[in-house]
């Protein structure tokens, strides 16, 4: 069941300006298995432009959220990453995740804090998702930590002293959203994706994709190095209004039946792990369809 949206903008005060945010009138599609839906494209503003930095591009979301509450708007963060990107147009876009490094005294980057102004004490870099361990401070300029616990612990990125390039050789797709492993060769399985490591920043937004033209091989690719002050941050608007569950699974269906459809196009030594890989996918539509 497609989820229809009429137009409507929102104006914010933003640094003494007016910022005219705007969802033009196009239907929700569904991601995964559940209520989750997302617009096929990044939130502009209304001159078609996108968000000037990272932390007031969040917080303009959680203001529409709140004049809107009957849409149930949420910003997908990275654990949703492979929905994300069988569904959004090509671009780079920011998640709602977030990578803390803790400073030389343990301490979180001074922009960080509890609702009570508290400093947060980090033992190990970690990573957030917003809506679920942060919200956007009321400033629009810092983030506010809601609950410590969500903060999922990132260290293996520990080992890394110097900004370096690294192949990104494993993926934590279920649970954190990040790559796990790093190589300095290429990995085909994760469409040979970099990943710009920089050991100096201490608050360091997740972004995915930067593609060239119809090529998505930056899938994985997760650049933190961008601090959350840095302009051209885009991002992508989820719904959890009510979708038909046989949409979702004939969806799956397609998805399965195409990939099936391109076995014939590999080569043979291709095949064999392109299979192995479908297994999964299988399995998961079988449960679904088990569980009707």
């Amino acid at each position: 069941m497609a989820i229809k949206l009429k137009s409507f903008t929102v104006y914010f005060k933003s640094m003494q300006k007016t910022i005219q945010l705007q969802i033009k009138r196009r239907d929700f599609v569904p991601i995964g298995i559940g209520n989750k839906c997302i617009l096929p494209y990044a939130v502009r503003t209304a001159n078609d432009t996108y968000y000037d930095q990272y932390f007031p591009g969040i917080g303009q979301i959680e203001q529409t959220q709140k004049l809107y509450p009957e849409l149930k708007l949420f910003v997908p963060s990275s654990v949703d990453i492979g929905y994300l990107f069988e569904k959004v147009e090509p671009f780079l876009v920011g998640t709602g995740t977030v990578l803390l490094r803790p400073n030389k005294d343990g301490y979180a980057d001074e922009r960080v804090r509890y609702k009570d102004g508290a400093k947060v004490e980090l033992r190990t870099p970690v990573v957030g998702h917003h809506g679920e361990s942060w919200v956007t401070a009321e400033n629009g300029k810092a983030m506010v930590i809601t609950d410590y616990q969500k903060l999922r612990e990132y260290s293996e990125i520990k080992v890394f002293n110097t900004p370096i390039w690294k192949y990104i050789k494993g993926f934590d797709e279920k649970e954190r959203g990040v790559p796990t492993e790093f190589d300095d060769k290429p990995n085909k399985k994760y469409k040979n994706a970099r990943v710009w490591v920089n050991p100096n920043l201490l608050i360091a937004p997740l972004d995915r994709g930067d593609w060239l033209v119809d090529s998505r091989e930056w899938l994985y690719g997760s650049t933190l190095v961008w601090d959350s002050g840095n302009s051209g941050w885009r991002f992508p608007l989820g719904s959890e209004a009510p979708v038909d569950r046989k949409q979702l699974l004939n969806e799956q269906l397609s998805i399965l039946r195409r990939k099936v459809g391109e076995i014939p196009n590999l080569s043979l030594k291709e095949i064999p792990t392109y299979v192995r890989n479908l297994d999964p996918k299988f399995e998961e539509l079988s449960k679904d369809l088990l569980s009707e």
